[in-house]
Order: C-alpha cells, then structure tokens, then sequence
C-alpha cells in the first residue's frame, strides 16, 4: 500500500484511479460552492470530506486546488493516511479484462470487503470510491450511538481530528 511508505503522497495519488481523482473534483468543487442545504443532501462520507477540507483548509487554499490536490490535501492533513491502512493488505487478485478485485486482509484475515482496481492507461490503479458505502454505514451507526445529532456529531469529531473549535461556519461555501 502506497500509502505506507514514503514519499506516501505522490506514490498514492500515482496509485488511484481515474475515478477517485474525479470523485475529489467534485468533492473540492463542493467544498468550495455547496452551501449547508446542498451540503445535508450529501452521504456521510462526502460530508466529511467536504467539511474536513474546509476546517483544515484555508479558503485561499481551497480556491486553489484542484482534485488531486485535495486528495494529496487529505494525505497530509490525516484524512486519508497510514492509520486506516496499517494493517491492511490485499489478499489474492481475481483479474476480469480490465478490471481486478483483491480482497481486504486485516492482520492477515480474510474480510468481506474487497479492493476494486480498474486498468488504466498508466497500469492498474485502485478505487477508493469503492469502499465509501461501508464508511457511510459505520458513521450512521457511530451517530446513532453518539445520541446527537448529525450537525453536532460532525463538529464534535471534526474537532477532535482538527484539534480546533469548529462552529457551523465550515458549512458555509468558500466563495
């Protein structure tokens, strides 16, 4: 896993795919327009993405980005990182043409989840989109337990992975 070693960055964004690239021109695109009604209407995983960048971001440095700054944006400020894969590894690789699936091993152990990676013209490269639908359950489920509501949760553990005081101001555009 890229992300691993180092320089993690360039090697991870040397390892994703088309997709995941568009996904995070969207994502920047968002967090640079999308108002709190646009922003409600989001998944889990898009809300605190969009949300993350803006609280660590400054809005001059949101205006200019583009998508695979803001994932390299994420890498270094903790969104995407070596915790969340460190003891993960792909288990064996099932080639279909122009698309392959490696199934996620944590500490060696088989799961039910699989890695996608799709054929590009610079070699396979993974899709990180893929796994957004298991994030979006365990944050409904880590809300729920929480007993507050979806604003406050997402502030409340913004905050703590920012170490600032964040207010609703984050939900509003850059521009």
């Amino acid at each position: 896993m890229a992300l691993l070693r180092r320089p993690g960055e360039t090697q991870a964004l040397g390892a994703i795919d088309s997709k995941t690239i568009n996904y995070y021109n969207v994502i920047l695109s968002e967090g640079k327009s999308a108002d709190s009604i646009k922003i409600s209407s989001m998944s889990l995983v898009d809300k605190i993405t969009v949300l993350g960048i803006r609280a660590r971001a400054t809005k001059q440095e949101i205006l200019n980005m583009q998508g695979s700054d803001a994932f390299l944006f994420a890498i270094k400020n903790g969104m995407v990182g070596k915790s969340s894969v460190i003891n993960n590894s792909v288990g064996a690789i099932i080639i279909d043409k122009g698309f392959a699936k490696g199934e996620l091993l944590v500490t060696g152990k088989k799961t039910s989840v699989f890695f996608h990676f799709y054929k590009e013209k610079r070699g396979w490269k993974l899709n990180l989109t893929e796994l957004f639908s298991m994030g979006n359950t365990t944050l409904k489920q880590m809300i729920k337990d929480s007993g507050k509501s979806e604003s406050e949760y997402l502030l409340e553990i913004l905050s703590l992975m920012t170490g600032k005081t964040l207010d609703y101001e984050i939900w509003h555009p850059a521009i």
